[in-house]
């Protein structure tokens, strides 16, 4: 078995989970990744920031493990020289 998560709060059960096969080391890994997964997949950006989710992940031994997931707004400037 392989890692796998899903998620609860939108009506999701053990059945309808996600396999996720790079490379972990441990549960928050996988969670960290779903969190990602929702947002940039599943529109979960329609949600809002700093809205909490909950994702179960599985681990390879059918361990499940409930994470509470959301996404910080962020801002990052950058600068380039220009070169004549």
């Amino acid at each position: 078995m392989t890692w796998m998560f899903y998620f609860p709060g939108n009506g999701e059960t053990k059945s309808d989970a996600i396999e996720y096969s790079d490379r972990v080391c441990d549960a928050e890994d996988v969670a960290h990744h779903a969190c990602e997964y929702d947002y940039t997949v599943r529109d979960g950006w329609e949600r809002g920031m700093e809205v909490d989710l909950t994702v179960v992940v599985i681990s390879p031994d059918g361990v499940e493990t409930e994470f509470k997931t959301f996404n910080y707004t962020t801002v990052e400037h950058h600068v380039e020289e220009v070169k004549p």
